[in-house]
């Protein structure tokens, strides 16, 4: 099932999510960032939600001309979420300054406009 704006979704299913991720403001993209965790949870859920790794995630390029586009997606199992909205939380170690040795830690919460029920 891919989910397009606000939706309801019974609990149990799978659910392709996709990931656009945009840093600030910056020329960072998911390819940039090598320490990424994404969470998604319901609030009123009492389980962990699903975690995700970069490497979970499904990398997806296409070549028109001479234009590259980078798409992710994640696919969430529903019923380790839990019912009510569901929500992402993203932790990354951002790279900081022109060293790229140095790194500082980001979390960022949002909802994703999916409620399970």
């Amino acid at each position: 099932m891919i989910t397009y704006g606000t939706e309801k979704v019974p609990i149990g299913s799978q659910i392709k999510m996709a990931i656009n991720f945009a840093y600030k403001g910056t020329a960072l993209t998911l390819d940039d960032i090598d320490d990424i965790v994404f969470t998604y949870y319901s609030p009123l859920s009492k389980s962990g939600g699903v975690v995700l790794t970069k490497l979970d995630l499904i990398r997806r390029e296409t070549t028109v001309g001479q234009n590259t586009t980078v798409e992710w997606a994640a696919i969430v199992d529903t019923s380790l979420v839990g019912q009510g909205l569901m929500k992402l939380k993203v932790d990354a170690m951002i790279p900081d300054g022109e060293a790229s040795r140095y790194r500082r830690r980001e979390i960022e919460i949002c909802e994703t406009n999916v409620t399970i029920i």
